[in-house]
C-alpha cells in the first residue's frame, strides 16, 4: 500500500509564515519614504514578448473584482487537435470559474467570427472592448469614479500652477464633467458603455499633446499620482482589446480550434485557532542554526522594538484567516502533475515560449517558488510584495518517493530564500512599500478616498454640480487596494 502524500503540518506552516510575517511587520513599522520613478524607455517588443503580453492581457480582463480573490493567471498549451487556454484564479468558486471561462471563450469567438465574416478590424476591436468593459464593470465603474474624484480634487485645490495653465485647467474640467457619475451605478449596460467611452474621450483630450504627466509643482502631488493610476487602469482595458485583436494576425491558429480549461482554486487552508505568541525574539531565533548569528540578529531586531515591531508582527499574524495557493502556482502545479496535462505542450515551448501570465505582476513568494523549483516557465516581472495568506502547494507523493523528495527540497529552498530576505532586511535596516500592485503606477501615495465626496464641476460641461456618495476604498474593494491581503509589502 503506497504511503500517504507528504502534508504540511501545523508546525511547518507556522515556520513558513514566520519570516513572511516578520518581513512585513519590519517594513510597516519602520517605513521609509521612497518615490518610485519609471525611467525605462519603451522599446519595440519582440514576437516572444508580444505573445507574453497577449497572455497576461487575457488574464487582466478576467480579473473583474478589486480583490486578490479574482487575480487570474493564464497559459497557452496545445495537443494534436486544439490549443488549450488554461486559467486559474486565486480564490473563485466553480460557478465563478465557469463565468470566467465563458468570458474567455466569448473574446476568442469575437476574433474567430470576425475573421470568418470579414468584419473590419475597427468593428471587431470595438465589440471586444464592449465585452471586456461589461465583464469588468465593477472595477471600471470604481476607476471612473475615482478618476473624477481626483480630477475634482485638483480643481478644488485652486493651485497657482494649474491656474496659470488655462489649457491644463480646461483639460481637468473635461475629466471632471465627462459623465453623470451619480447615475453610473443604476445605469443600463448601454448607458454604462456610453459613460466608459465618454471617459476614454476625456482621457484622450487630457493626454493629447502632453509630453509628461503633470506632477510635482502642479497642485497636490498625490492627487496627480492617483489620477494617473486611474488613467492607466482604464487604458489597460482598451489596450487589452487591441492586444488580443493583434494576436489574431500573428497567430491566427490560436483562435480557430481552442479549448478553455479552468484549473480550480485550492481549498482554503484554515490557520490553527490556538493562542500563539509571535515575537521578533522568537522568530529570529528560528532563522539560523548558528547561535552567534542568532545573537547578533536578535540584537538588531531589538533595536526595532521602539518602532512597534512586535505589535506589528502580532497584527500581521492575525490578518490572514486562511491560506490559498496563488494562481501562477496553481497552473504550474496542474501542468506538472495533472494526468490530463501529460499530453500537452506549451505553445512554441521548444522556442522558449513557456509562459504563465497573470493579471497582476508576480508576487515575491511566487517568484521564489518557481526559482526553488528551478522552473523554466517564464512569469511576469515581480512587484516584490509579500502576502501572509500565501500557501505552498501540497505534495503529490509520499515522503520516500521522487515526488515527495522533490517537494521537500523545493520547500526547504523556498524557506531559505524568505529567511535570507528577513536577515538582509535586518542588516540593511530599511524597507520600502508600494501602494498599488500594478506596474502602471509610478507615484506612491498615502491618501485614501474619503467615505463621501462632493464632486463639484465648474459652471460648464455636462453638469453643474453633482453630489456623489462615494464609498471608501475599504468598502468598495472589501479590502483597501493599497492593503490587498491582504496586503503586500515591497522589499528592496
Amino acid at each position: 500500500m503506497p504511503g500517504a502524500n507528504v502534508e504540511q503540518t501545523v508546525k511547518s506552516l507556522q515556520r513558513l509564515r514566520e519570516p513572511i510575517i516578520f518581513c512585513k511587520a519590519l517594513s510597516r513599522s519602520c517605513e521609509t519614504t521612497s518615490v518610485r520613478t519609471d525611467s525605462s524607455v519603451p522599446t519595440p517588443l519582440s514576437e516572444h514578448e508580444l505573445f507574453q503580453k497577449f497572455v497576461y492581457k487575457i488574464a487582466l480582463v478576467c480579473d473583474n473584482q478589486l480583490s486578490p480573490d479574482s487575480i487570474t493567471a493564464v497559459s497557452v498549451m496545445e495537443d494534436d487537435d486544439v490549443y488549450w487556454f488554461l486559467f486559474a484564479c486565486n480564490k473563485v468558486t466553480h460557478e465563478g470559474g465557469s463565468l470566467v471561462a465563458e468570458h474567455i471563450i466569448s473574446l476568442l469567438r469575437v476574433v474567430r467570427d470576425g475573421a470568418s465574416q470579414d468584419v473590419s478590424s475597427t468593428v471587431m476591436r470595438h465589440k471586444m472592448l464592449e465585452r471586456i468593459l461589461l465583464f469588468n464593470r465593477p472595477n471600471v465603474q470604481r476607476y471612473i469614479k475615482w478618476m473624477i474624484y481626483w480630477a475634482s480634487d485638483l480643481w478644488d485645490a485652486a493651485d497657482q500652477a494649474l491656474g496659470k495653465d488655462a489649457q491644463l485647467r480646461e483639460r481637468i474640467c473635461k475629466v471632471v464633467s465627462c459623465v453623470y457619475i451619480s447615475d453610473l451605478d443604476q445605469s443600463t449596460d448601454e448607458e454604462y458603455l456610453e459613460s466608459c467611452f465618454a471617459s476614454f474621450r476625456a482621457m484622450g483630450l487630457f493626454l493629447k499633446g502632453l509630453k509628461t504627466f503633470p506632477s510635482g509643482p502642479f497642485g497636490k502631488k498625490s492627487s496627480w499620482g492617483e489620477l494617473k493610476h486611474c488613467f492607466s487602469r482604464l487604458h489597460a482595458y482598451r489596450d487589452a482589446a487591441n492586444c488580443i485583436a493583434d494576436a489574431a494576425t500573428r497567430w491566427p491558429n490560436l483562435f480557430e480550434h481552442f479549448k478553455v480549461h479552468h484549473v480550480p482554486s485550492s481549498r482554503p487552508k484554515s490557520l490553527p485557532t490556538g493562542k500563539r505568541s509571535y515575537t521578533s525574539h522568537d522568530i529570529v531565533g528560528r532563522m539560523s542554526n548558528d547561535s552567534s548569528e542568532i545573537r547578533v540578529l536578535r540584537e538588531k531586531a531589538a533595536s526595532f522594538l521602539r518602532c512597534g515591531l512586535d505589535e506589528a508582527i502580532e497584527q500581521e499574524a492575525k490578518k490572514a484567516k486562511s491560506l490559498n495557493v496563488h494562481c501562477e502556482v496553481l497552473l504550474e502545479d496542474w501542468i506538472a502533475h495533472s494526468p490530463e496535462a501529460k499530453r500537452l505542450s506549451f505553445f512554441r515551448g521548444g522556442q522558449g515560449w513557456k509562459y504563465i501570465g497573470a493579471s497582476k505582476p508576480t508576487c515575491r513568494l511566487c517568484k521564489y517558488y518557481f526559482a526553488a523549483k528551478r522552473s523554466d516557465i517564464a512569469l511576469r516581472p515581480s512587484h516584490e510584495n509579500l502576502y501572509t495568506n500565501w500557501l505552498f502547494p501540497e505534495s503529490h507523493g509520499s515522503k520516500n518517493t521522487p515526488q515527495g523528495r522533490q517537494w521537500q527540497t523545493t520547500l526547504n529552498s523556498f524557506m531559505q530564500m524568505i529567511r535570507d530576505d528577513a536577515i538582509r532586511m535586518l542588516n540593511e535596516r530599511t524597507a520600502h512599500w508600494k501602494k498599488h500592485d500594478s506596474n502602471t503606477y509610478a507615484t506612491p501615495s498615502v491618501r485614501s478616498i474619503p467615505s463621501e465626496a462632493a464632486l463639484i464641476a465648474p459652471g460648464y460641461g455636462r453638469k453643474q454640480r453633482v453630489l456623489v456618495s462615494l464609498p471608501s476604498r475599504a468598502k468598495v474593494a472589501v479590502i483597501k487596494e493599497e492593503d490587498m491581503e491582504e496586503g503586500g509589502v515591497k522589499l528592496k
